[in-house]
């Protein structure tokens, strides 16, 4: 049990909320593509599924406790709302499903956009670091 508990505190310091953000929209998008032509129920759970994670972000945008900035917490509660309006729309077959791919992969760029520039600030503050000898 000691390498399952090992591994389990590994995975929590290194654990990133925008990195988990990131990949799931994009698999939500792809999910959502893949099951296009399948069976309606299918593609229906996957719909629900990207909605439920859309919700999930407004709701911790709504959180008091939450650090983002105002206008973007904002931003995403408005895109939730869009996101949750367009799937009914897709589910009734009175709006294409692409838009809701686009959201979530024009989303995942930004995420991954800003967690290159945070690890390119982590590695210029370790590369300034003085190393201590001895």
């Amino acid at each position: 049990m000691k390498g399952v508990a090992a591994y389990a505190a590994v995975q929590r310091k290194t654990f990133d909320p925008m990195q988990f953000e990131h990949d799931a929209l994009l698999r939500a998008a792809y999910e959502i593509e893949a099951t296009a032509d399948a069976h309606f129920a299918e593609h229906i759970a996957a719909l629900q599924r990207n909605m439920e994670l859309w919700n999930t972000f407004a709701s911790d945008c709504a959180e008091t406790g939450n650090g983002l900035p105002p206008e973007l917490r904002a931003n995403i509660i408005s895109l939730a709302i869009w996101v949750t309006n367009h799937t009914r729309k897709v589910i009734g077959d009175q709006a294409p499903v692409a838009p809701l791919c686009d959201i979530n992969r024009t989303v995942a760029t930004g995420l991954n956009n800003a967690l290159a520039k945070r690890r390119e600030m982590q590695e210029q503050a370790l590369s300034q670091r003085p190393i201590s000898v001895g």
